[in-house]
């Protein structure tokens, strides 16, 4: 179990589940209009034609706004699992967050015209009593901060040292 408190495995069961039901709800809706296009087609007419059709306009309107929202919560629920930290992660990192020795970073700061700092090259540091954590801030696919644990090795800190210095000196 992750530290989001959910059973992954009923998560993706869950995910599925969603997914299929926007499917069904989907392959219903196009039997229906297929249907409903068979009815509007005929010479059936007056007052029954006219409260049908009043009917499956105000239906119509609801199936997509449901699988829309079922396609959402699917979506939604697969970030959550695709971003959850493991529990082998959660506890480690928990405990050095709370008995921290140090934080730092390295990065990477260039001035703007207006003199602001700004940085979009490096990480943060954090020391913690038995490892060192390092978290590198990169931009999402639709460009939504998020950020990304390095190992925390020397190796790896060394490397982003020198990636930073490379392209910059």
């Amino acid at each position: 179990m992750t530290r989001i408190g959910a059973d992954t495995t009923h998560l993706y069961e869950t995910v599925a589940v969603l997914r299929q039901g926007s499917s069904n709800i989907e392959s219903a809706l196009r039997l229906a209009i297929q249907s409903m296009e068979g009815l509007q087609g005929s010479r059936w007419s007056g007052q029954h034609r006219q409260q049908a059709e009043a009917i499956w306009a105000r239906i119509q309107g609801q199936f997509v706004p449901a699988i829309d929202a079922l396609n959402e919560l699917a979506a939604r629920a697969e970030r959550l699992l695709r971003d959850a930290l493991p529990e082998t992660l959660c506890r480690p990192l928990s405990e050095d967050a709370v008995r921290t020795r140090a934080i730092g970073d390295v990065l990477w700061i260039r001035y703007q015209e207006n003199r602001e700092p700004v940085s979009d090259e490096g990480f943060l540091m954090v020391f913690g009593a038995e490892r060192f954590w390092l978290f590198q801030p990169v931009q999402g696919d639709n460009g939504e901060a998020k950020i990304r644990l390095l190992p925390g090795t020397v190796d790896t800190l060394q490397q982003g040292i020198r990636q930073i210095v490379s392209k910059y000196v």
